[in-house]
């Protein structure tokens, strides 16, 4: 299964650890964070405790505000991604992300929530 992070920071990177430890066949896909240094740390860091299951390369790794948007459109039907920015910016990558999927598999439950459900 393709795991991407968006959001490398220790939140994410730890977020990304716990998807990598599961049994199930997990791979990290693509990240994005809005600063390259994070980023790169969170990758050197993931691939020293996962490196058969950490894959990527630098077309996969985004950087900058719209990075969010190029991870998701990486990923495969069926994949995850991990949303660990700050919380003001998840709204607009959730509704992104049902954009491209138009699919729903949450409740709304948040204000957050009730904007990302209106995607579809």
């Amino acid at each position: 299964m393709k795991v991407a992070l968006i959001g490398c920071g220790g939140r994410g990177s730890g977020a990304a650890a716990q998807a990598l430890s599961t049994n199930g066949p997990t791979r990290l896909w693509a990240m994005a964070d809005f600063f390259e240094p994070r980023l790169k740390g969170s990758l050197g860091q993931l691939k020293e405790r996962f490196a058969s299951q950490v894959d990527v390369p630098p077309d996969r790794q985004f950087t900058g505000l719209d990075g969010y948007k190029r991870v998701i459109d990486s990923l495969d039907k069926g994949s995850v991604v991990l949303l660990a920015t700050p919380p003001a910016f998840r709204p607009i990558h959730l509704e992104y992300a049902s954009r491209r999927a138009c699919t729903s598999s949450w409740r709304n439950r948040s204000p957050s929530m009730r904007r990302a459900s209106g995607a579809c």
